[in-house]
């Protein structure tokens, strides 16, 4: 009975290490691999458990697909990492929707980080390395050290548990090292040029190579025919210390060369948003100039217009008949009223700025209601006429934008765009309400609504350039979006600013 009880469990060991903890690997591998894709892309199909799905397709490639061997252990070494290349490009783009620059960032950095895991883990002894099933069953049967099945039992349920554990960990480091990376990239959805690619992945491919000739060399010949191979960490054991520290540096390169490159992107972003926002401020002064001076102009022509008609209407009520000459000085009364811009907030600029934007929010939208009637500005304002023309010229871009989708998405969808301004104490707060198509598209960490601009690079710089003009007057930029009303505010202290 004993004996069928030893060869049940030799059976069990030996499913259990070669096949189970086989099974285990490429699950766990392949649910860490769709993790790090789905970062970058979406999954294909819009199922639950798709990561699931991938993992167990992931686990049956390992038996399906096959490529021959060249007959050269060295070469083998690498095609077999080729191999891999090519079945994970191959999978990740059979089940995501991802940008093939970013599908080639997925597929190198992890085979970077599953060859320096196992690097480490082939030299560090214990659970994470060289697991010895026999010492921990000798260190639990001391009290039972006759009983030689217990011992055998013991040293194979070791060796099971002890197998998968260091694989559970291994993908563990994996899973924090793919964490690291894709923290790294700040702009998922953005495409990487070639020169990019180069940056961030040839660290990470010279880290692979050198992980596979280690592997290679580490077999040294031995003088004796009885065993032809021993390992070089046994003839050299100085050696382990030296290949963990080489293989934890390399590491450490790699990862940090994309936070280089993080901050590189990051930093050539701020340079040109600073660029287009100078030349954005030079062609807003000016046009802001022109716009005041010609405003001023008509203002005056206007005035002497109406004393002129005023005139001529009280001479032609002493002169009997003259009547179609009496309606023309009627009609042209009306129409020097007209050409009076509409606006009157208290402020010349802003009112040449309100009738510019709602001249193009009148050619470009079929009906839109307009409402400035709340939108006065104090007499002792003390925020430039600028950054006024900032906060309000983006804010209606953006307000524009919004009814102009809606009214595609339904032509009899109620436009609106309303904007008002109140004053508390030393604070001017200033509100742009505008109608909306629901749902918002909003990137996850972005700070407001996705562009649907086909210049998708200058999305969010309007709003960051209000945001920064806020900050300026030691104030704040919020909005809120609810029931098809999209709300904008901005809080300013009322003080002079160089």
């Amino acid at each position: 009975m004993l004996d069928v009880l030893h060869e049940m469990i030799d059976k069990v060991y030996e499913i259990g290490m070669v096949y189970g903890i086989t099974v285990i690997i490429y699950l766990l591998e392949g649910y860490l691999l769709a993790g790090f894709a789905a970062q970058f892309g979406d999954m294909r199909w819009k199922i639950r458990g798709g990561r699931f799905l991938f993992a167990f397709f992931w686990m049956l490639q390992y038996e399906f697909i096959s490529f021959p061997g060249v007959g050269h252990a060295g070469l083998n070494l690498l095609l077999a990492r080729l191999k891999l290349y090519i079945r994970m490009f191959i999978m990740l783009k059979l089940f995501f929707v991802i940008r093939r620059d970013k599908l080639l960032f997925v597929t190198v950095m992890y085979e970077f980080l599953n060859g320096i895991t196992t690097l480490i883990a082939g030299i560090i002894p214990g659970i994470v390395g060289d697991f010895h099933p026999e010492i921990l069953a000798q260190q639990f049967t001391g009290i039972i050290r006759h009983n030689r099945e217990t011992a055998h039992l013991l040293t194979m349920l070791f060796g099971i548990g002890g197998g998968i554990l260091q694989e559970v960990v291994l993908f563990m480091v994996i899973a924090f090292g793919i964490r690291l990376i894709a923290g790294g990239i700040a702009d998922k959805k953005a495409p990487l040029h070639f020169g990019e690619l180069c940056f961030l992945l040839i660290p990470a491919v010279a880290t692979n190579i050198a992980c596979i000739i280690i592997r290679y060399v580490r077999l040294v010949t031995r003088d004796t025919n009885s065993t032809p191979y021993e390992s070089l960490y046994d003839r050299f054991p100085e050696l382990q210390p030296l290949i963990i520290a080489l293989g934890v540096l390399l590491a450490v390169v790699t990862i940090a060369d994309v936070y280089v490159f993080r901050d590189i992107v990051k930093s050539n972003k701020e340079r040109a948003e600073r660029v287009i926002l100078r030349r954005q401020a030079d062609e807003l002064k000016q046009h802001l100039l022109e716009i005041s001076d010609k405003n001023e102009r008509i203002r005056s022509i206007r005035h002497d217009m109406k004393n002129h008609i005023a005139v001529l209407t009280g001479l032609l009520e002493d002169v009997k008949g003259h009547e179609e000459l009496k309606a023309y000085v009627q009609k042209l009364d009306r129409d020097v009223g007209a050409a009076d811009s509409g606006f009157s907030t208290g402020n010349v600029v802003m009112d040449a700025l309100l009738s510019v934007k709602y001249r193009e929010i009148s050619g470009r939208l079929r009906e839109c209601r307009f409402d400035t009637d709340a939108l006065l500005f104090p007499q002792d304002l003390e925020i430039s006429d600028f950054d006024l023309a900032v906060l309000l010229g983006n804010a209606l871009d953006n307000a524009l934008e919004a009814c102009e989708k809606e009214q595609k998405a339904d032509q009899t969808a109620e436009l609106f765009i309303a904007l008002s301004s109140q004053r508390k104490g030393s604070m001017l707060l200033l509100e742009v309400k505008n109608s909306y198509l629901e749902p918002l598209r909003i990137d996850k960490n972005a700070e407001f609504p996705r562009t649907d601009k086909e210049d998708e690079e200058g999305h969010g710089i309007g709003y960051r350039n209000m945001k920064a003009v806020a900050e300026k007057y030691q104030g704040a930029i919020e909005w809120q979006a609810k029931d098809g009303v999209f709300v904008l505010s901005v809080m300013l202290q009322n003080i002079s600013h160089p």
